[in-house]
């Protein structure tokens, strides 16, 4: 074998480290490809900024990068000086080169603060965009020409209606990378707080309503602070009972610490809001949150399938790039915001209408009813309610309308006294709440939000001139809540139909007879009567006594 001289050494070596050269460059001006899949069916802009430049060694699963310097993407003075206020530990100076910042970034000690790097870059970021995504479907594609470290992220200001949640973080780039965007924006589930929890139910006006709101501590790596504002909007047939609780992760939290709730002038506006939610909740990613709370069917609610609905939904963080404050936002403040559940509690009515017995076109006004039944907390007496009180400075008059001014014997309705009830509330529900009504100049009288049960109803006057009713009327009324969160109320008596809203009870009554008074032509027409009456007993008696002589 002929030996290699000097020259021929020098020659293959220059050869070696040219192919060396020629393929780490070529592996450098490379466009590498970053393929992001996202989950959260958001429409997603993104957005590579380079935080460091560096050229690519290697390949495979061993490429790594060499002669890291600051990338065109970021304002590398701020950088530094926000790291060294966030992490005094590992960046105790004023100035570092972009190799000691990366290499800090790539030790094993700092790998739990990478997010919360990629959070600080963030807000360090400069107007050049290396590359913007081209978005297919559920991917975003886009390529880059060098390699380094970068900074993927959502453009700001292109989640439509604040859907879902803006992303960012850090990819090396030394091959073409696939990478899933984790966009970690909660849910919010709200349910009327019966059995395993449904959509919608029934009720009587004076029935706590149970609610209970539902979701989960996000994953909330890369912020500093973290907004979980409830927005629940009762309707005006509901009162807010006042005793919301709070249970995360079997940690019951106590209302005005790690809960604030305000409402507006309505009172039908709840805005929940949990305190300090990213401090305390941070490391409870996943967990579940639990909200329950009451509201009270009250005089204002709406009968029939309309119902009284209650609808929520949740605004909270949705841009880690942003530095916001507090436990509620700015109307400044980047947030996304869930879409709204609704529930809704439906109550119906009794209309009783009084006729004539023999003709039901003609319609009686001054009947008196009264009603209990198996499914009855209050009844509303002309779109109003009142409430037997000793101390009471309102009168019932026989028409069933209530008055001020005390009326004459002959005109009351009732020889009690009563308050007006103008908000029915848990403390007013079950009380002993007036359930008699007059029937009107229409001959109508209502028994307003009552629940499916079994009501029975008395006559306890007539009309004038009419025989009160001997029998009690029983009326059955069901209610069922159908697949799509609506009511149908029916009724099984035989005297009721359903009309409308009301199930409606149409009640005939029978004129009185006329018994004459004593003395005068009264007295005669009795006398003549009375002694017709004995003639004719004696013929009979006579008679039957020839016709048996005559057998005999």
């Amino acid at each position: 074998m002929k030996k290699m001289t000097k020259k021929m050494i020098s020659a293959i070596v220059f050869v070696l480290l040219m192919t060396l050269i020629m393929g780490m460059t070529a592996l450098a001006a490379a466009p590498y490809q970053i393929k992001i899949t996202r989950n959260d069916g958001a429409a997603h802009t993104f957005e590579a900024y380079q935080i460091f430049k560096a050229e690519p060694y290697g390949s495979g699963i061993n490429a790594t990068l060499i002669n890291i310097q600051w990338g065109e993407g970021v304002n590398s003075t701020k950088l530094v000086s926000d790291l060294k206020t966030a992490f005094p530990a590992f960046f105790p100076n004023s100035t570092y080169t972009a190799t000691e910042v990366a290499n800090v970034l790539a030790s094993s000690a700092f790998a739990d603060n990478v997010s919360a790097f990629a959070g600080i870059a963030g807000g360090c970021l400069t107007s050049t965009v290396s590359a913007t995504a081209n978005t297919s479907g559920d991917v975003a594609t886009m390529s880059v020409t060098e390699g380094g470290y970068y900074l993927i992220k959502d453009k700001d200001g292109t989640l439509a209606n604040g859907e879902g949640a803006y992303t960012e973080f850090m990819l090396k780039i030394v091959n073409n990378v696939d990478v899933t965007a984790k966009a970690d924006a909660p849910s919010l589930d709200k349910v009327i707080n019966v059995g395993s929890g449904v959509n919608a139910n029934t009720a009587s006006i004076g029935d706590s309503v149970p609610f209970k709101i539902t979701s989960t501590v996000p994953d909330m790596t890369g912020y500093q602070n973290y907004f979980f504002v409830v927005n629940d909007t009762l309707s005006k047939g509901l009162t807010y009972n006042e005793d919301l609780a709070i249970s995360i992760d079997g940690y019951s939290g106590t209302v005005g610490k790690d809960v604030q709730v305000t409402t507006d002038a309505t009172g039908t506006k709840l805005s929940i809001a949990l305190t300090d939610f990213y401090n305390q909740y941070k490391n409870l990613a996943g967990k579940t949150i639990e909200l329950t709370y009451s509201a009270t069917l009250n005089q204002d609610a709406v009968v029939g399938s309309a119902g009284n609905p209650n609808t929520a939904s949740l605004t909270f963080s949705n841009n880690p790039n942003k530095d916001t404050t507090g436990d509620r936002p700015s109307p400044e403040d980047p947030v996304g915001k869930t879409p709204e559940k609704t529930t809704k509690t439906y109550t119906t009515e009794i209309k009783l209408v009084k006729v004539d017995g023999n003709d039901d076109t003609k319609l009686l006004k001054g009947a008196k009813f009264q009603i209990v039944g198996t499914g009855l907390n209050i009844v509303v007496i002309n779109n109003e309610i009142y409430r037997k009180s000793a101390t009471g400075t309102y009168y019932m008059l026989k028409d069933g309308s209530f008055t001020t001014t005390e009326p004459s014997a002959e005109n009351k309705g009732s020889e009690d006294t009563f308050e007006k009830v103008t908000v029915v509330t848990k403390e007013t529900s079950n009380t002993d709440i007036n359930s008699i009504v007059y029937t009107d100049n229409n001959g109508e009288a209502y028994f307003k939000g009552l629940k499916p049960g079994t009501y029975t109803i008395t006559e306890l006057a007539a009309p004038e001139g009419y025989n009160k009713l001997t029998y009690d009327v029983d009326v059955v009324i069901t209610g069922t809540i159908e697949t799509d969160g609506s009511c149908t109320f029916a009724t099984s008596s035989l005297n009721a139909t359903v009309d409308g809203n009301s199930i409606k009870v149409k009640i005939g009554n029978n004129k009185g007879i006329h018994v004459p008074e004593t003395g005068g032509m009264g007295t005669t027409i009795l006398y003549v009567t009375g002694a017709l009456m004995i003639l004719l007993s004696v013929v009979l008696f006579i008679t039957r006594k020839r016709v048996g002589n005559k057998e005999l």
